[in-house]
């Protein structure tokens, strides 16, 4: 606010000498890429300030036609810079909830692999006692004929 209320004053400050707008867009267009604001904070920050340029600009900017110009300016710059902290804004939350889907679809993943880990080794394992009981006659305990035609 004290950014936005600074390009005001400097700009009604400058109308005798220069006559521009730009310390107040500048400063208009520096709020708009700040894109975490919402938009009631957007409407309170371009609002007061721009209702204070405008109520001011009249006082400060002898000619009409200049004033009727930076009036018609500021609607579009206002109008420009608050598309483009929206478009902002969105893209940032859009981005900040695929980030949490991904961490969310990563952490799973991770303990999938975790548990698959477990089940192989736990295969290998089986795996491993099926063949030793396929190669061993159950009653004597010695190497049956599979177990003979393996080592040839």
């Amino acid at each position: 606010m004290v950014f936005m209320l600074w390009g005001c004053i400097v700009t009604l400050a400058d109308q005798r000498l220069y006559g521009q707008l730009m310390a107040f867009v500048v400063n208009m267009i520096s709020i708009s890429v700040i894109f975490y604001f919402s938009n009631r904070q957007m409407i309170i920050l371009y609002g007061i300030s721009t209702l204070l340029l405008f109520a001011g600009l009249p006082f400060v900017q002898p000619s009409s036609e200049v004033l009727a110009g930076h009036y018609v300016n500021l609607i579009v710059f206002l109008f420009f810079s608050w598309v483009a902290s929206r478009i902002l804004y969105v893209t940032y939350c859009s981005n900040f909830h695929s980030r949490i889907q991904l961490k969310q679809s990563n952490q799973r993943l991770e303990e999938e692999i975790t548990e698959n880990k477990r089940v192989h080794v736990e295969l290998e394992r089986a795996n491993k006692e099926l063949q030793r009981l396929s190669l061993v006659d159950v009653l004597t305990g010695i190497p049956n004929r599979r177990a003979f035609e393996q080592l040839q």
